[in-house]
């Protein structure tokens, strides 16, 4: 009988030695400690420098920065005195800059104006060296050469402006529009190339895009200085400079004190906001684009044009199809307009209002009736 108990006993032990080694086995595997041999493979490779200015998080939404000093440079501007009324003495003009160049767009400008005299509706910028070819097909007047009195100025040292029915206006030209001097804006930053405009909004400010790295104007000022803000650019990788692209996506941080691309959100996630600033103005030189907007939606932080190649059809359609379908509180959109594949699409991406893991998008497709 003794064998019968000692022989239970030893079972029952054994059964509690299993019992307990495998509930060991499980907390370990549980906390990581036996973890078992995989590959972790992300949805796409993250280690790319595109990938990375898409994915990176920079927390400049509580940043309290206010100041973004800068101002669209027209052609007028920088390249023709103040208009002079006759009977009238012309108005004083601002003298050049004797010290460093000034942080401000306009300050450092305003170093290169030209001198007094020079024709007021020339279309050309001032500088020669970075100015875009003259259209061949145009009789829009050249600027004075040799020191001859330019169109716009008389005998005497009065400047008549030229009334624009005796000018003949470039093709690009936008009839009550200025254009960008470009020439003047790179002798601050090579890499501005572009101006964005909505008006009734802070956003007017150059568009910049780095040679070399993608990610450079996500932490750099339009100047190149070192700024938490970064600037408004796009992405040398996927987009050219002339706007021609299928999709040309723009991006800016979303600031708390509403500059760069912080009033976005607030002014397109408002059904009244949106239709007051449907048009969107995008200055290249020599011409003035008119986009309008047809979507503003909240979107996740996947690199769009990583993810989709826009020259194809199939995934243009896919794209624009999945972006009508977004129910999101705050996701506007103009039903009215059908984007098809050769319509050209400008996205602005910023982050998402308290959530910077995510984006907001507004959308605008080419008017080209403008």
């Amino acid at each position: 009988m003794k064998k019968v108990y000692l022989f239970v006993g030893c079972c029952f032990l054994l059964a509690c030695g299993i019992f307990i080694g495998r509930a060991i086995s499980f907390d370990m595997a549980q906390s990581g400690l036996d973890a078992p041999d995989e590959i972790i493979t992300p949805e796409k490779p993250l280690e790319t420098t595109a990938d990375a200015a898409e994915t990176t998080t920079i927390d400049v939404e509580n940043a309290d920065v206010t100041e973004y000093t800068i101002e669209k440079i027209t052609e007028a501007e920088t390249a023709a005195p103040p208009e002079t009324v006759p009977g009238t003495s012309a108005p004083e003009t601002q003298p050049p800059a004797e010290t460093q160049a000034p942080i401000s767009l306009t300050d450092a400008i305003v170093t290169d104006a030209p001198a007094p005299g020079q024709d007021v509706q020339q279309t050309q910028p001032a500088s020669e060296t970075a100015a875009p070819p003259q259209p061949q097909e145009t009789a829009a007047p050249q600027p004075s050469q040799g020191g001859q009195p330019s169109q716009g100025t008389q005998q005497g040292g009065q400047t008549q402006v030229q009334t624009p029915a005796a000018q003949t206006p470039a093709p690009q030209a936008q009839t009550g529009e200025n254009l960008v001097d470009f020439s003047a804006l790179q002798k601050v930053n090579g890499d501005i190339y572009a101006w964005i405009t909505i008006d009734g909004t802070v956003v007017d400010y150059p568009i910049l895009q780095h040679p070399t790295d993608d990610e450079y104007y996500l932490t750099h000022a339009f100047d190149g200085s070192d700024y938490i803000g970064g600037a408004v650019f796009t992405q040398g990788t996927y987009n050219t400079k002339s706007f021609d692209d299928p999709v040309t996506v723009v991006y800016a941080h979303t600031m708390k004190s509403g500059i760069l691309f912080g009033s976005l959100q607030p002014t397109y996630s408002d059904a009244q906001g949106f239709k007051d600033h449907s048009d969107i103005k995008i200055y290249l030189p020599g011409e003035v684009r008119h986009y309008t907007v047809f979507a503003a939606v909240p979107y996740d932080n996947r690199h769009i044009l990583w993810n989709y190649d826009f020259s194809t059809e199939y995934w243009y359609k896919n794209f624009f199809a999945g972006i009508s379908q977004i129910r999101s509180i705050g996701s506007n959109f103009n039903r009215d307009i059908s984007v098809e594949p050769g319509d050209h699409v400008v996205i602005l991406s910023t982050c998402l209002r308290g959530d910077s893991t995510n984006r907001f998008l507004v959308m605008a497709v080419l008017n080209e009736d403008i």
